[in-house]
């Protein structure tokens, strides 16, 4: 796996995209999949936190430093 190039605490912009009158999505960073070997159909766990914020994890996988792992940029 190659290792990532990108810049610690880089930001995103996403656009909330529509799926029907109750659910919303929004795309995730290719690099951070491909860091945490994740594919179509694997879990996610997102929790949300007291300031508002989202916290997403993979499931039954151990989360990896994307600065330190990488993966296809």
């Amino acid at each position: 796996m190659k290792k990532a190039n990108h810049k610690m605490g880089m930001k995103f912009r996403r656009k909330l995209q529509g799926v029907s009158k109750y659910s919303r999505y929004v795309s995730i960073p290719v690099y951070w999949l491909y860091a945490n070997e994740l594919k179509t159909g694997d879990e996610l766990e997102i929790e949300l936190k007291g300031n508002g914020t989202l916290v997403i994890r993979p499931v039954g996988k151990e989360p990896v430093n994307i600065y330190q792992a990488g993966g296809k940029p």
